[in-house]
């Protein structure tokens, strides 16, 4: 997988997986894991998007 991501929060991040003795992968991986049971809200129209972004739960 390629993003783009601030050369400043890259920095950052790399510094803590380091620091942590972990890679990007294992990151990705235990991520992945971890939200696997999380429920998933399909927004299909404008006023949905706006109005996920605009909850304050």
């Amino acid at each position: 997988m390629q993003t783009n991501i601030d050369s400043k929060i890259k920095e950052r991040a790399e510094n803590v997986i380091k620091e942590v003795g972990l890679t990007p992968t294992a990151v990705i991986n235990e991520l992945q894991e971890a939200i696997k049971n999380v429920p998933v809200k399909k927004l299909r129209t404008k006023k949905e998007i706006e109005d996920f972004f605009n909850n304050e739960d």
